[in-house]
């Protein structure tokens, strides 16, 4: 397990209090291409948000951060290919989620949105 010296994307966006766009579009390009590669093997994380994406270095390089706790993470298996569980954070969450009817991978891509507001709007 590699050891995560960073700390968490959150508490850098406590101390800058927002990101440039420069800064956020580096962040969510490493983070959307890693969500794309979950989904490509059939991954959905369910729970994006500041404090699950760590830096593995010091240093402020996106090329350092990975994403962390899988808890609520899930493979679809399903005949339909929809999550019935809603596990989330409140403010990261889809509205699919929330609706209990059925939800798929579309959930990270509401959370990497409200992700990339954060990161600009702090």
């Amino acid at each position: 397990m590699e050891y995560m010296r960073g700390g968490e994307l959150l508490d850098r966006l406590h101390k800058l209090k927002y990101f440039s766009e420069r800064e956020a579009s580096a962040i969510m390009q490493v983070v959307t291409s890693t969500i794309c590669y979950l989904h490509k093997n059939g991954v959905v994380h369910r729970d994006l948000k500041p404090s699950n994406i760590l830096y593995a270095t010091d240093s402020a390089s996106p090329d350092a951060l990975r994403i962390c706790d899988f808890g609520f993470a899930k493979q679809l298996r399903a005949e339909n290919g929809l999550l019935m569980t809603p596990c989330y954070t409140a403010n990261f969450v889809a509205p699919e989620v929330l609706k209990r009817q059925g939800y798929d991978a579309a959930c990270d891509i509401w959370s990497l949105g409200v992700l990339l507001f954060t990161l600009l709007a702090g």
